[in-house]
């Protein structure tokens, strides 16, 4: 069976056997700009017992668990995935998912599951990637920067509506 569905069929067993009242799911909103990091806090410190996993997409991203062996980010966790290629990093002490040079494909829902003394929670990042260096504001910007190069270099004097908008 694979990881990721054996982890939904384990959550599954739990919340058929004791319910699903006891199942917490907060969701947050997150807007960050393209080429920068993101840290998705999960606001809990772990313990050898706890268990962190991360999914995008339906896929296990990045994990904690008592064993150290088990714990994973990108493609240990799923070796058909390079999706991140090295661009996660995973706090051992709270499972907080940092992602560097996030891009437009990062963009979507980020799952957190936890199960930290016995109590399982979840939390859903919803990830939204603003601007950047490809954005329409940002070519704009450099556009008119270059505009206002050009002038400067072409009559000798600075366009200062220009300069006004930089």
């Amino acid at each position: 069976m694979e990881p990721v569905i054996k982890m939904k069929f384990f959550v599954w067993s739990v919340l058929l056997m004791h319910g699903a009242s006891g199942v917490e799911i907060d969701r947050v909103s997150v807007s960050v700009m393209e080429g920068d990091s993101v840290t998705l806090h999960t606001d809990v410190k772990t313990k050898q017992r706890d268990r962190i996993r991360w999914y995008f997409n339906d896929t296990r991203i990045a994990q904690i668990t008592g064993d150290l062996s088990k714990t994973c980010t990108d493609v240990q966790c799923n070796e058909d995935t390079e999706r991140f290629r090295d661009r996660l990093k995973l706090d051992h002490q709270t499972g907080s998912l940092t992602i560097m040079n996030i891009t437009n494909t990062d963009s979507g829902d980020y799952h957190l599951e936890t199960i930290i003394s016995g109590s399982i929670s979840e939390k859903i990042f919803s990830v939204t990637i603003t601007g950047g260096p490809g954005s329409k504001a940002v070519q704009m910007k450099r556009t008119m920067e270059m505009k206002g190069a050009s002038d400067t270099l072409n009559n000798g004097a600075v366009n200062e509506q220009v300069h006004l908008m930089t």
